[in-house]
């Protein structure tokens, strides 16, 4: 009754018109005096969008007057907002507990940053290319988004019904709305919230694929997202990251490699474990570097090759170099001075390709 009452004057109080749908808290449906039609109930409306909006973080009236709730939403959003015993308004919502377009938008643009993406573990994809790969790498989906109109792949058309049917968030989306949302130069009607898939440097399985890839740090996202398309391309067993620095799930890495760092096993790790874990193992790591005495076509073969890469700049670190058992170079004629760290990690990977192609069976 108490709740009931507060409402009444909260109706009375932002001048409700007549021909307006009236419903109280307990969520009985009530008709239009002009209509006669069924409405969904004023109340569930506030409620969903004052409690969406204020879990990402909107909660202000102009943002609420327009989800089309009207003036009452400036009175009762605080009210529906605020903490209640044993209801949880007050936690983070995930993306499958979202129910309006604007808080959807506001939490797919927080995951172009990397502070966003670290604390909640997700990452954005788009494109229909990227979406079937990670669907065919097993990846965990929060939400999809598409938007029919937009989306002209039947594949993914029908991947995005398989996931709906196991209970995934799926937003359909106008044209307009899609755009809104997609990070890409071109809007390609289908995305997803994925949650971020990393792997134990112990859980990585022995002989893996044709070698290993290390990467200290790597300052472009385009570098970065071609080497890793060319490591899935060969067939390199897994890519260990050297610190927090470089960031995979960055949304230019993600269209970069085209949806191939979904298969590749990814390990964050620091420079002391992957030593130990390389002597372990019997990994022999490799270094980059310009001033080697080494040519790259004398990589070894008797041991399994880890490949270590260092930053565009300034190549490998010291404490990188005494990380490797070798360093070795590209030969340049020329006159620059060095190469295009993912030209260069395409050539030695493809050393590798031959090698194997070369040997005895």
């Amino acid at each position: 009754m108490r709740l009931r009452q507060k409402f009444s004057k909260l109706l009375q109080r932002s001048r409700v018109p007549t021909a307006y749908p009236i419903a109280y808290p307990c969520g009985r449906e009530s008709q239009s005096a002009s209509s006669g039609r069924a409405r969904r109930p004023i109340c569930a409306r506030i409620r969903a969008a004052a409690s969406d909006a204020a879990a990402v973080g909107l909660f202000n009236g102009e943002r609420l007057r327009q989800t089309g709730v009207g003036g009452i939403a400036n009175h009762a959003a605080h009210f529906f907002a605020r903490p209640r015993a044993g209801r949880g308004m007050n936690k983070p919502r995930t993306p499958r507990e979202l129910k309006s377009f604007e808080p959807l938008s506001a939490c797919i643009r927080s995951l172009a940053t990397r502070g966003a993406r670290d604390a909640s573990r997700n990452l954005w994809i788009e494109g229909a290319r990227s979406f079937i790969a990670a669907c065919d790498a097993g990846l965990e989906f929060e939400a999809v988004v598409c938007s029919p109109i937009l989306l002209r792949c039947s594949v993914a058309e029908m991947l995005a019904r398989r996931l709906a049917a196991r209970g995934i968030r799926r937003w359909k989306l106008s044209p307009e709305q899609f755009r809104q949302v997609s990070m890409a130069s071109r809007a390609s009607g289908i995305g997803a919230i994925v949650r971020q898939r990393w792997t134990r440097l112990d859980d990585v399985p022995r002989r893996s694929g044709l070698g290993w890839l290390v990467i200290e740090s790597i300052r472009s996202p385009g570098n970065l997202g071609t080497i890793l398309r060319t490591a899935e391309a060969v067939g390199i067993g897994g890519v260990i990251f050297l610190g927090p620095r470089p960031d995979p799930f960055d949304p230019a890495v993600v269209r970069a490699c085209m949806g191939g760092i979904f298969s590749l096993p990814l390990v964050r790790t620091s420079a002391e474990a992957v030593a130990r874990w390389a002597e372990l193992r019997q990994v022999t790591l490799v270094g980059l570097a310009p001033q080697a005495p080494r040519l790259w076509t004398e990589l070894p073969t008797e041991t399994e090759v880890g490949l270590v890469l260092g930053d565009e700049r300034n190549g490998l670190s010291v404490e990188a170099q005494r990380l490797c058992g070798t360093l070795v170079r590209l030969p340049m004629t020329g006159r620059a001075d060095s190469l295009n760290v993912g030209v260069a990690a395409g050539v030695a990977m493809y050393e590798l390709v031959r090698r194997s192609l070369a040997a005895p069976a």
